[in-house]
Protein backbone atom coordinates (compact mmCIF):
# COMPACT_ATOMS: atom_id res chain seq x y z
CA UNK A 1 0.00 0.00 0.00
CA UNK A 2 1.18 3.52 -0.63
CA UNK A 3 0.92 4.88 2.79
CA UNK A 4 0.11 8.86 2.95
CA UNK A 5 0.71 9.91 6.26
CA UNK A 6 3.49 11.59 4.81
CA UNK A 7 2.10 12.78 1.50
CA UNK A 8 2.46 16.51 2.58
CA UNK A 9 6.12 16.51 1.56
CA UNK A 10 5.22 14.92 -1.68
CA UNK A 11 2.40 17.44 -2.03
CA UNK A 12 4.69 20.47 -0.92
CA UNK A 13 6.31 20.14 -4.25
CA UNK A 14 3.40 20.38 -6.19
CA UNK A 15 1.10 23.10 -7.81
CA UNK A 16 0.78 26.30 -5.87
CA UNK A 17 1.23 29.98 -6.12
CA UNK A 18 4.82 30.67 -7.41
CA UNK A 19 5.11 32.57 -4.62
CA UNK A 20 4.01 31.23 -1.84
CA UNK A 21 6.07 32.85 1.25
CA UNK A 22 4.90 36.56 0.20
CA UNK A 23 4.31 39.30 -2.55
CA UNK A 24 7.19 39.54 -4.80
CA UNK A 25 9.14 42.72 -5.93
CA UNK A 26 7.60 46.12 -5.86
CA UNK A 27 4.44 47.26 -4.40
CA UNK A 28 1.61 49.41 -7.41
CA UNK A 29 -0.95 50.58 -5.28
CA UNK A 30 -4.35 50.35 -6.58
CA UNK A 31 -5.09 53.61 -5.11
CA UNK A 32 -2.61 55.34 -7.51
CA UNK A 33 -4.20 53.67 -10.44
CA UNK A 34 -7.73 55.51 -8.90
CA UNK A 35 -9.22 52.86 -6.78
CA UNK A 36 -11.56 53.99 -4.13
CA UNK A 37 -11.14 52.76 -0.85
CA UNK A 38 -14.08 54.43 0.97
CA UNK A 39 -16.20 51.70 -0.57
CA UNK A 40 -18.49 54.33 -2.77
CA UNK A 41 -16.91 53.85 -6.49
CA UNK A 42 -16.45 50.55 -8.55
CA UNK A 43 -12.76 50.02 -8.34
CA UNK A 44 -12.14 47.59 -11.44
CA UNK A 45 -10.80 49.66 -13.68
CA UNK A 46 -8.08 50.21 -11.04
CA UNK A 47 -7.15 46.59 -10.40
CA UNK A 48 -6.67 45.97 -13.84
CA UNK A 49 -4.33 48.80 -14.50
CA UNK A 50 -2.24 48.63 -11.12
CA UNK A 51 -2.10 44.55 -12.25
CA UNK A 52 -0.79 45.58 -15.63
CA UNK A 53 1.92 47.53 -14.16
CA UNK A 54 2.55 45.67 -11.45
CA UNK A 55 3.15 42.11 -14.24
CA UNK A 56 5.20 43.99 -15.98
CA UNK A 57 7.99 45.05 -13.26
CA UNK A 58 7.70 41.89 -12.10
CA UNK A 59 5.84 43.08 -8.66
CA UNK A 60 2.64 42.89 -6.60
CA UNK A 61 -0.68 44.56 -6.49
CA UNK A 62 -1.07 46.56 -3.23
CA UNK A 63 -4.16 47.34 -1.14
CA UNK A 64 -3.62 50.32 1.45
CA UNK A 65 -6.41 49.86 4.19
CA UNK A 66 -10.30 49.92 3.54
CA UNK A 67 -13.33 49.41 1.75
CA UNK A 68 -12.95 48.33 -2.34
CA UNK A 69 -16.30 48.06 -4.12
CA UNK A 70 -16.84 45.59 -6.97
CA UNK A 71 -20.04 46.63 -8.77
CA UNK A 72 -20.51 43.15 -10.49
CA UNK A 73 -18.27 39.95 -11.84
CA UNK A 74 -14.30 40.81 -11.59
CA UNK A 75 -11.74 38.60 -13.37
CA UNK A 76 -8.38 38.80 -11.57
CA UNK A 77 -5.49 38.79 -14.01
CA UNK A 78 -3.55 35.65 -14.40
CA UNK A 79 -0.13 35.64 -12.59
CA UNK A 80 -0.89 38.75 -10.31
CA UNK A 81 -0.15 38.72 -6.97
CA UNK A 82 -2.77 40.62 -4.58
CA UNK A 83 -1.46 41.79 -1.46
CA UNK A 84 -3.56 43.23 1.19
CA UNK A 85 -1.47 43.04 4.81
CA UNK A 86 -4.05 44.31 6.89
CA UNK A 87 -7.78 45.93 7.19
CA UNK A 88 -8.63 45.52 3.55
CA UNK A 89 -12.34 44.92 2.79
CA UNK A 90 -13.60 43.71 -1.58
CA UNK A 91 -17.36 44.48 -1.27
CA UNK A 92 -18.89 42.12 -3.49
CA UNK A 93 -21.83 42.70 -5.64
CA UNK A 94 -20.65 39.63 -8.31
CA UNK A 95 -18.04 36.69 -8.27
CA UNK A 96 -14.34 37.10 -8.20
CA UNK A 97 -12.98 35.08 -11.01
CA UNK A 98 -9.35 33.32 -10.41
CA UNK A 99 -7.13 32.97 -13.37
CA UNK A 100 -4.27 30.97 -13.29
CA UNK A 101 -1.27 31.64 -10.93
CA UNK A 102 -2.96 34.45 -9.13
CA UNK A 103 -2.73 34.76 -5.09
CA UNK A 104 -5.14 36.71 -3.20
CA UNK A 105 -3.30 37.32 0.56
CA UNK A 106 -5.39 38.71 3.59
CA UNK A 107 -8.30 40.43 2.26
CA UNK A 108 -11.71 39.92 3.67
CA UNK A 109 -14.79 39.18 0.80
CA UNK A 110 -17.61 40.64 2.09
CA UNK A 111 -20.81 39.53 0.31
CA UNK A 112 -23.45 42.37 -0.11
CA UNK A 113 -25.79 41.86 -2.63
CA UNK A 114 -28.95 41.20 -1.04
CA UNK A 115 -30.31 37.76 -2.22
CA UNK A 116 -30.95 33.98 -2.00
CA UNK A 117 -29.00 33.33 -5.23
CA UNK A 118 -26.34 35.55 -4.76
CA UNK A 119 -23.44 33.01 -5.65
CA UNK A 120 -20.01 32.98 -5.03
CA UNK A 121 -17.02 34.50 -4.14
CA UNK A 122 -14.39 33.30 -5.55
CA UNK A 123 -14.51 31.27 -8.87
CA UNK A 124 -11.80 29.63 -10.62
CA UNK A 125 -13.40 27.90 -13.91
CA UNK A 126 -16.69 27.87 -15.17
CA UNK A 127 -19.80 26.00 -15.47
CA UNK A 128 -19.69 22.73 -17.72
CA UNK A 129 -16.46 24.53 -19.37
CA UNK A 130 -13.17 22.35 -20.39
CA UNK A 131 -10.55 24.98 -19.13
CA UNK A 132 -8.42 24.08 -16.40
CA UNK A 133 -7.51 26.84 -14.17
CA UNK A 134 -4.05 26.27 -11.92
CA UNK A 135 -1.63 26.97 -9.82
CA UNK A 136 -3.36 29.76 -7.79
CA UNK A 137 -3.32 30.38 -3.48
CA UNK A 138 -5.78 31.71 -1.57
CA UNK A 139 -4.51 32.58 1.91
CA UNK A 140 -5.21 34.33 5.28
CA UNK A 141 -8.40 35.67 3.54
CA UNK A 142 -11.82 36.00 5.55
CA UNK A 143 -15.24 35.65 4.06
CA UNK A 144 -18.35 37.28 5.36
CA UNK A 145 -21.87 38.63 4.75
CA UNK A 146 -22.45 42.14 5.15
CA UNK A 147 -25.26 41.35 7.78
CA UNK A 148 -27.38 38.21 8.64
CA UNK A 149 -29.42 38.53 5.51
CA UNK A 150 -26.29 39.27 2.98
CA UNK A 151 -24.19 36.14 2.84
CA UNK A 152 -22.72 34.00 -0.44
CA UNK A 153 -25.46 31.82 -1.15
CA UNK A 154 -23.57 29.28 -3.39
CA UNK A 155 -20.43 28.93 -1.96
CA UNK A 156 -17.26 30.99 -0.77
CA UNK A 157 -14.52 29.30 -2.68
CA UNK A 158 -15.45 27.14 -5.63
CA UNK A 159 -12.76 25.50 -8.13
CA UNK A 160 -14.35 23.88 -11.35
CA UNK A 161 -11.10 22.00 -13.18
CA UNK A 162 -8.81 23.52 -10.55
CA UNK A 163 -5.18 21.73 -10.42
CA UNK A 164 -2.68 22.80 -7.89
CA UNK A 165 -4.34 25.46 -5.81
CA UNK A 166 -3.77 26.20 -2.53
CA UNK A 167 -6.47 27.43 0.01
CA UNK A 168 -5.10 28.06 3.38
CA UNK A 169 -5.65 29.59 6.51
CA UNK A 170 -8.88 31.62 5.41
CA UNK A 171 -11.71 32.14 7.79
CA UNK A 172 -15.32 31.44 6.79
CA UNK A 173 -18.20 32.87 8.45
CA UNK A 174 -22.07 32.66 7.96
CA UNK A 175 -25.02 31.67 9.62
CA UNK A 176 -25.99 27.73 9.72
CA UNK A 177 -27.20 26.73 5.80
CA UNK A 178 -26.22 29.68 4.71
CA UNK A 179 -24.30 28.12 1.66
CA UNK A 180 -21.41 25.97 0.08
CA UNK A 181 -17.58 27.41 1.89
CA UNK A 182 -15.15 25.64 -0.28
CA UNK A 183 -16.24 23.32 -3.16
CA UNK A 184 -14.53 21.58 -5.62
CA UNK A 185 -16.15 20.62 -8.59
CA UNK A 186 -13.31 18.24 -10.28
CA UNK A 187 -9.41 19.03 -9.42
CA UNK A 188 -6.35 17.62 -8.76
CA UNK A 189 -3.56 17.78 -6.70
CA UNK A 190 -5.46 20.90 -4.51
CA UNK A 191 -4.25 21.77 -0.75
CA UNK A 192 -6.99 22.52 1.32
CA UNK A 193 -5.18 23.39 4.64
CA UNK A 194 -5.64 25.59 7.96
CA UNK A 195 -8.96 27.09 7.58
CA UNK A 196 -11.62 27.75 9.67
CA UNK A 197 -15.05 27.43 9.05
CA UNK A 198 -18.07 27.95 11.33
CA UNK A 199 -21.50 28.26 9.41
CA UNK A 200 -23.02 27.20 6.12
CA UNK A 201 -24.12 24.65 4.30
CA UNK A 202 -21.34 22.15 3.44
CA UNK A 203 -17.27 22.52 5.25
CA UNK A 204 -15.17 21.45 2.02
CA UNK A 205 -17.35 19.90 -0.43
CA UNK A 206 -15.68 17.87 -3.04
CA UNK A 207 -18.75 17.00 -5.95
CA UNK A 208 -17.83 14.89 -8.98
CA UNK A 209 -20.39 16.53 -11.71
CA UNK A 210 -19.93 16.46 -15.17
CA UNK A 211 -22.90 18.83 -15.87
CA UNK A 212 -20.47 21.74 -14.02
CA UNK A 213 -17.26 20.75 -13.94
CA UNK A 214 -17.38 20.13 -18.03
CA UNK A 215 -16.54 16.23 -17.54
CA UNK A 216 -13.89 14.58 -18.93
CA UNK A 217 -11.02 12.90 -16.67
CA UNK A 218 -9.60 16.31 -16.29
CA UNK A 219 -12.23 17.00 -13.92
CA UNK A 220 -11.66 13.73 -11.79
CA UNK A 221 -10.79 14.73 -8.31
CA UNK A 222 -7.20 12.84 -7.14
CA UNK A 223 -4.37 13.65 -4.48
CA UNK A 224 -6.13 16.40 -2.98
CA UNK A 225 -5.02 17.02 0.87
CA UNK A 226 -7.13 18.10 3.37
CA UNK A 227 -5.70 18.20 6.41
CA UNK A 228 -5.20 20.89 9.38
CA UNK A 229 -8.76 21.99 8.99
CA UNK A 230 -11.59 23.60 11.83
CA UNK A 231 -14.89 22.79 10.83
CA UNK A 232 -18.04 23.45 12.65
CA UNK A 233 -22.09 24.65 12.57
CA UNK A 234 -22.21 23.60 8.89
CA UNK A 235 -26.03 21.98 8.16
CA UNK A 236 -24.69 19.05 6.23
CA UNK A 237 -21.85 17.39 5.48
CA UNK A 238 -18.26 18.79 6.89
CA UNK A 239 -15.81 17.37 4.60
CA UNK A 240 -17.19 15.35 1.46
CA UNK A 241 -16.60 13.41 -1.52
CA UNK A 242 -19.76 13.28 -3.25
CA UNK A 243 -20.54 11.54 -6.39
CA UNK A 244 -23.74 13.10 -8.16
CA UNK A 245 -24.56 10.08 -10.11
CA UNK A 246 -28.22 10.01 -9.54
CA UNK A 247 -29.73 12.39 -11.92
CA UNK A 248 -29.79 12.00 -15.71
CA UNK A 249 -27.39 14.34 -16.40
CA UNK A 250 -25.14 11.82 -14.86
CA UNK A 251 -26.37 8.08 -15.99
CA UNK A 252 -23.88 6.27 -16.55
CA UNK A 253 -21.17 8.02 -14.42
CA UNK A 254 -18.48 4.58 -13.44
CA UNK A 255 -20.22 1.30 -13.02
CA UNK A 256 -18.46 -1.85 -12.74
CA UNK A 257 -18.60 -5.02 -14.94
CA UNK A 258 -17.30 -8.06 -15.44
CA UNK A 259 -14.28 -9.07 -17.81
CA UNK A 260 -15.19 -11.26 -21.03
CA UNK A 261 -11.92 -11.86 -22.15
CA UNK A 262 -8.02 -10.51 -22.09
CA UNK A 263 -5.99 -10.48 -24.89
CA UNK A 264 -3.09 -8.30 -24.79
CA UNK A 265 -3.53 -5.16 -23.54
CA UNK A 266 -7.25 -5.83 -24.75
CA UNK A 267 -9.65 -6.10 -22.06
CA UNK A 268 -13.15 -7.48 -23.20
CA UNK A 269 -16.13 -6.32 -20.81
CA UNK A 270 -19.69 -7.97 -21.04
CA UNK A 271 -22.54 -7.85 -23.31
CA UNK A 272 -23.42 -3.96 -21.35
CA UNK A 273 -22.84 -1.12 -23.68
CA UNK A 274 -20.36 2.30 -22.53
CA UNK A 275 -19.93 5.69 -23.10
CA UNK A 276 -16.36 6.58 -23.93
CA UNK A 277 -14.02 6.57 -20.95
CA UNK A 278 -10.57 7.08 -22.98
CA UNK A 279 -8.15 9.02 -20.22
CA UNK A 280 -10.10 7.23 -17.18
CA UNK A 281 -9.13 4.03 -15.38
CA UNK A 282 -10.41 0.77 -15.04
CA UNK A 283 -9.59 -0.54 -11.13
CA UNK A 284 -9.36 -4.20 -10.90
CA UNK A 285 -12.05 -5.04 -7.96
CA UNK A 286 -10.99 -8.60 -7.48
CA UNK A 287 -8.79 -11.36 -8.91
CA UNK A 288 -5.33 -11.44 -8.76
CA UNK A 289 -5.11 -7.24 -9.65
CA UNK A 290 -7.44 -6.30 -7.37
CA UNK A 291 -6.48 -2.67 -6.03
CA UNK A 292 -4.83 -1.70 -9.13
CA UNK A 293 -5.94 0.65 -11.24
CA UNK A 294 -4.63 0.63 -15.12
CA UNK A 295 -5.33 3.55 -17.45
CA UNK A 296 -7.74 3.55 -21.00
CA UNK A 297 -6.40 4.19 -23.58
CA UNK A 298 -8.40 3.23 -26.72
CA UNK A 299 -11.86 1.84 -26.55
CA UNK A 300 -14.17 -0.06 -29.43
CA UNK A 301 -15.76 -3.26 -30.57
CA UNK A 302 -19.60 -3.27 -30.30
CA UNK A 303 -20.77 -1.41 -26.94
CA UNK A 304 -17.95 0.47 -27.10
CA UNK A 305 -16.81 -3.14 -24.31
CA UNK A 306 -13.71 -3.50 -25.77
CA UNK A 307 -10.80 -1.70 -23.72
CA UNK A 308 -7.29 -1.04 -24.48
CA UNK A 309 -5.18 0.17 -21.01
CA UNK A 310 -1.29 0.88 -20.29
CA UNK A 311 0.37 -0.86 -17.72
CA UNK A 312 0.88 -4.80 -16.64
CA UNK A 313 -2.12 -6.76 -16.94
CA UNK A 314 -0.66 -10.15 -17.43
CA UNK A 315 -2.60 -11.03 -14.07
CA UNK A 316 -5.97 -10.36 -15.15
CA UNK A 317 -8.43 -13.08 -16.16
CA UNK A 318 -12.05 -13.08 -17.35
CA UNK A 319 -14.53 -13.31 -14.70
CA UNK A 320 -12.74 -10.51 -13.00
CA UNK A 321 -15.22 -7.75 -11.82
CA UNK A 322 -13.37 -3.84 -12.74
CA UNK A 323 -14.60 -0.43 -12.13
CA UNK A 324 -14.73 1.89 -14.75
CA UNK A 325 -12.88 4.95 -14.10
CA UNK A 326 -13.10 6.36 -10.48
CA UNK A 327 -13.75 9.84 -10.28
CA UNK A 328 -12.51 10.63 -6.76
CA UNK A 329 -9.26 8.98 -5.65
CA UNK A 330 -5.86 9.15 -3.79
CA UNK A 331 -7.36 12.01 -1.65
CA UNK A 332 -6.19 12.41 1.95
CA UNK A 333 -8.45 13.49 4.74
CA UNK A 334 -6.18 14.13 7.91
CA UNK A 335 -6.05 16.26 11.10
CA UNK A 336 -8.82 18.36 10.98
CA UNK A 337 -11.17 18.92 13.79
CA UNK A 338 -14.77 18.33 12.75
CA UNK A 339 -17.65 19.14 14.49
CA UNK A 340 -21.10 18.01 13.57
CA UNK A 341 -24.16 20.32 13.52
CA UNK A 342 -26.44 18.42 16.78
CA UNK A 343 -29.44 16.96 14.84
CA UNK A 344 -29.12 14.46 17.22
CA UNK A 345 -32.10 15.80 19.35
CA UNK A 346 -34.47 16.54 16.30
CA UNK A 347 -33.63 13.58 13.74
CA UNK A 348 -31.90 11.24 15.87
CA UNK A 349 -28.80 11.28 13.46
CA UNK A 350 -26.43 13.76 12.36
CA UNK A 351 -24.87 14.84 8.75
CA UNK A 352 -21.38 12.77 8.96
CA UNK A 353 -18.21 14.58 9.59
CA UNK A 354 -16.24 13.15 7.03
CA UNK A 355 -18.08 11.03 4.01
CA UNK A 356 -17.04 8.89 0.39
CA UNK A 357 -20.05 8.56 -1.26
CA UNK A 358 -19.53 6.62 -4.19
CA UNK A 359 -16.72 5.72 -6.72
CA UNK A 360 -14.20 6.93 -4.00
CA UNK A 361 -10.91 4.69 -4.28
CA UNK A 362 -7.55 4.38 -2.40
CA UNK A 363 -8.39 7.76 -0.38
CA UNK A 364 -7.05 7.83 3.36
CA UNK A 365 -8.91 9.46 6.80
CA UNK A 366 -6.59 9.78 9.41
CA UNK A 367 -6.18 10.92 12.62
CA UNK A 368 -9.21 13.27 12.65
CA UNK A 369 -10.80 14.43 15.97
CA UNK A 370 -14.84 14.28 15.10
CA UNK A 371 -16.50 15.89 19.13
CA UNK A 372 -19.78 15.05 17.31
CA UNK A 373 -20.66 13.02 14.31
CA UNK A 374 -19.66 9.90 12.41
CA UNK A 375 -17.03 9.13 9.49
CA UNK A 376 -19.33 7.37 6.69
CA UNK A 377 -18.27 5.33 3.54
CA UNK A 378 -21.38 4.76 1.46
CA UNK A 379 -21.24 2.45 -1.90
CA UNK A 380 -24.07 3.67 -3.63
CA UNK A 381 -27.51 1.37 -5.16
CA UNK A 382 -29.77 3.09 -7.05
CA UNK A 383 -28.26 5.39 -9.08
CA UNK A 384 -29.02 6.68 -12.87
CA UNK A 385 -27.21 3.80 -15.12
CA UNK A 386 -26.60 4.41 -18.72
CA UNK A 387 -28.53 2.72 -21.32
CA UNK A 388 -27.21 -0.70 -21.81
CA UNK A 389 -25.75 -0.70 -18.37
CA UNK A 390 -26.34 -3.37 -15.52
CA UNK A 391 -28.97 -5.78 -15.86
CA UNK A 392 -31.08 -4.24 -12.80
CA UNK A 393 -33.04 -1.52 -12.33
CA UNK A 394 -30.75 0.61 -11.27
CA UNK A 395 -26.91 1.13 -11.08
CA UNK A 396 -24.19 1.14 -8.62
CA UNK A 397 -21.29 3.29 -7.91
CA UNK A 398 -19.06 0.69 -5.79
CA UNK A 399 -16.36 2.59 -3.01
CA UNK A 400 -13.61 0.01 -2.30
CA UNK A 401 -9.87 0.55 -1.01
CA UNK A 402 -9.90 2.86 1.19
CA UNK A 403 -8.31 3.83 4.45
CA UNK A 404 -10.09 4.75 7.35
CA UNK A 405 -7.51 4.76 10.86
CA UNK A 406 -6.68 6.47 13.73
CA UNK A 407 -9.64 8.54 13.93
CA UNK A 408 -10.92 10.11 17.23
CA UNK A 409 -14.67 10.70 17.22
CA UNK A 410 -15.30 11.72 20.69
CA UNK A 411 -19.43 10.96 20.48
CA UNK A 412 -20.81 8.18 21.94
CA UNK A 413 -24.14 8.65 20.00
CA UNK A 414 -25.93 5.38 19.00
CA UNK A 415 -25.89 6.89 15.09
CA UNK A 416 -22.56 8.01 15.64
CA UNK A 417 -18.92 6.17 14.98
CA UNK A 418 -17.36 4.70 11.20
CA UNK A 419 -19.98 3.33 9.43
CA UNK A 420 -19.41 1.16 5.96
CA UNK A 421 -22.61 0.56 4.12
CA UNK A 422 -24.51 0.86 0.68
CA UNK A 423 -27.13 3.57 0.47
CA UNK A 424 -30.08 3.08 -1.79
CA UNK A 425 -31.53 6.04 -3.05
CA UNK A 426 -35.12 4.85 -4.11
CA UNK A 427 -37.88 2.65 -2.34
CA UNK A 428 -36.75 -0.66 -4.62
CA UNK A 429 -33.15 0.05 -4.51
CA UNK A 430 -32.49 -2.81 -2.06
CA UNK A 431 -34.32 -5.42 -4.09
CA UNK A 432 -33.45 -7.13 -7.46
CA UNK A 433 -29.85 -7.14 -6.62
CA UNK A 434 -27.61 -10.21 -6.27
CA UNK A 435 -25.87 -8.24 -3.24
CA UNK A 436 -22.58 -9.87 -2.44
CA UNK A 437 -20.00 -8.38 -0.09
CA UNK A 438 -17.92 -8.78 -3.18
CA UNK A 439 -19.60 -6.06 -4.49
CA UNK A 440 -18.78 -3.31 -1.31
CA UNK A 441 -15.59 -4.14 -0.42
CA UNK A 442 -11.66 -2.89 0.31
CA UNK A 443 -11.85 -0.32 3.39
CA UNK A 444 -9.41 -0.43 6.26
CA UNK A 445 -10.36 0.56 9.40
CA UNK A 446 -7.82 0.79 11.64
CA UNK A 447 -6.75 1.89 15.44
CA UNK A 448 -9.71 4.10 15.43
CA UNK A 449 -11.07 5.25 18.73
CA UNK A 450 -14.91 5.35 18.37
CA UNK A 451 -18.04 4.27 20.12
CA UNK A 452 -19.27 1.78 17.29
CA UNK A 453 -18.16 0.42 14.07
CA UNK A 454 -20.98 -0.86 11.52
CA UNK A 455 -20.32 -2.08 8.74
CA UNK A 456 -23.30 -3.96 6.29
CA UNK A 457 -22.62 -6.01 2.98
CA UNK A 458 -18.83 -5.34 3.07
CA UNK A 459 -15.60 -6.99 2.60
CA UNK A 460 -13.00 -4.74 4.78
CA UNK A 461 -10.42 -5.47 7.22
CA UNK A 462 -10.48 -4.17 10.88
CA UNK A 463 -8.40 -4.24 13.44
CA UNK A 464 -7.21 -2.15 16.65
CA UNK A 465 -10.64 -0.19 17.22
CA UNK A 466 -12.26 0.53 20.28
CA UNK A 467 -16.20 0.44 21.11
CA UNK A 468 -18.37 -2.19 19.77
CA UNK A 469 -18.36 -3.23 16.34
CA UNK A 470 -21.63 -4.52 14.57
CA UNK A 471 -21.92 -6.17 11.30
CA UNK A 472 -24.47 -7.81 8.66
CA UNK A 473 -23.56 -9.66 5.69
CA UNK A 474 -20.04 -8.62 6.00
CA UNK A 475 -16.59 -10.72 6.19
CA UNK A 476 -13.79 -9.86 7.76
CA UNK A 477 -10.94 -10.13 5.68
CA UNK A 478 -7.44 -11.43 6.91
CA UNK A 479 -5.34 -8.67 5.82
CA UNK A 480 -5.09 -4.84 5.24
CA UNK A 481 -6.52 -4.33 1.13
CA UNK A 482 -3.73 -2.48 -0.87
CA UNK A 483 -4.84 0.20 -3.67
CA UNK A 484 -2.09 1.02 -6.67
CA UNK A 485 -3.22 4.35 -8.20
CA UNK A 486 -0.70 2.99 -10.93
CA UNK A 487 1.74 5.98 -10.26
CA UNK A 488 -0.03 8.96 -10.93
Amino acid sequence: MLHVANQLGRFAALGGSAHPYGPPGAAFSVVAYGADATGTSDCRTAFGSAAAAANAAGGHVYFPAGTYKISGTWTSVAGTYYYAPTGVTIACSGGVYVLSNTTFDGFTFRCDLLSTASGVCLVAGTTGGTTVISKATIKKCTFIGADSTHEFKWSRILLRRAHDFVISNNTFTGTLGSGGNIQVVGGKRNRIIGNTISGGTTGILHMYETAASGGGFDSVIEHEVVTGNTIGNVSEENISFDVMANSATEAGVFEYDTIAAVSGQDITLSTLTWPSYVGYDIIFYDGDLRGKTRTISGQSGTGNKVFTVTGDIADAAAGDKVVIGAPMKHNYIANNTVTCYDYISTLGDTYPAVLLYGLCFGNVIEKNTVPLGKIDVRSVDGVTKHTGQVTDTYGRATCGYNTIRENTILDGGSNEGINLFRFAYTADGTTGYSVSTGEYKGSNVTDNATARVLAAYQEAYFSGNSGTESFTSTTEADSEFTYDDGGV
